[in-house]
């Protein structure tokens, strides 16, 4: 696995892709996300690919272009067009994953009309996806708190998850699972539950967050996290076993969310990647 930079799940910004390369190396990163429509041509996508290579550096994610389940039917039409655009510039960086959240209620429907949306969205896009050998990820969203937000309550488990994703009919190596430390701790996620995950089945993604002390487990939000290890809330020791054990060698990356990110946005980019690539590789080294 290596240690993967999403700029804006740390609130950084880079003037251009040249810049964002060059500060992630010196941070300590081996791996970048990043945003198709960054790459005016194929043609361009591929000589970045050709540079990231050069410095020794890895994709981690390339970004969609809207939240492909949260957007209304004609958004999505417009989103799946534009998709369809990017993709050639996607494979011709030699980038083959990306990845959506699948939010844990919905305000108009109900558990399974809800899963039966998703499932047309979802295998519409994996379609798409896999004609670019692309890998989409899913991701679960664990805090009782957000599903307490909604009306009808949704998959919020890595058993509800993991039923939700064999149930699509889509060819399963284009499609696979995000994991997030976060979310797998909120939801009540034990090892168990981790080793259930087929052997065969595609890890996408890897979020590696802590959660704050002194808060119960069902009263922890979203939006308040800390660096992995920060806190030693999370078993983190024992869910990089399981990573470990399981032979996984993509992108893991951070998103601490506030009162981290806040700092982050007033604060100077390098100093911020060292301080976020120097938690992930001690994770990652245990």
């Amino acid at each position: 696995m290596y240690v993967n930079l999403c700029p804006s799940a740390i609130s950084l910004k880079f003037d251009n892709f040249e810049e964002m390369c060059q500060l992630a190396l010196q941070g300590g990163f081996e791996g970048i996300d990043f945003h198709p429509e960054m790459f005016g041509t194929p043609e361009d996508a591929q000589k970045a690919g050709e540079l990231i290579r050069s410095k020794g550096l890895k994709w981690g994610l390339f970004f969609m272009p809207k939240d492909m389940l949260m957007v209304s039917d004609a958004d999505f039409e417009i989103a799946m067009t534009e998709l369809e655009q990017i993709l050639p510039k996607v494979k011709a960086a030699g980038c083959t994953r990306s990845y959506n959240h699948i939010f844990s209620g919905n305000n108009d429907r109900e558990y399974e009309a809800n899963k039966a949306w998703h499932k047309i969205r979802i295998e519409r896009i994996v379609g798409l996806c896999s004609k670019f050998d692309v890998v989409y990820g899913l991701e679960y969203l664990g805090p009782k708190t957000l599903q307490a937000l909604f009306k009808y309550p949704f998959i919020c488990t890595i058993g509800e998850h993991l039923e939700f994703l064999n149930s699509l009919n889509v060819d399963k190596k284009y499609i696979g699972i995000v994991l997030d430390t976060y979310h797998w701790h909120t939801s009540g996620g034990t090892i168990d539950d981790l080793n259930k995950i087929p052997d065969n089945f595609n890890i996408a993604n890897v979020h590696l967050n802590d959660a704050p002390s002194g808060v119960e487990r069902l009263n922890l939000v979203d939006g308040n996290r800390q660096l992995p290890g920060e806190t030693g809330v999370i078993d983190l020791e024992g869910f990089m076993n399981f990573l470990k054990n399981r032979s996984y060698d993509g992108p893991v990356m951070c998103e601490p969310f506030n009162p981290h990110c806040k700092r982050y946005a007033q604060s100077d980019k390098s100093e911020v990647l060292k301080e976020v690539s120097f938690w992930l590789k001690k994770a990652i080294k245990g």
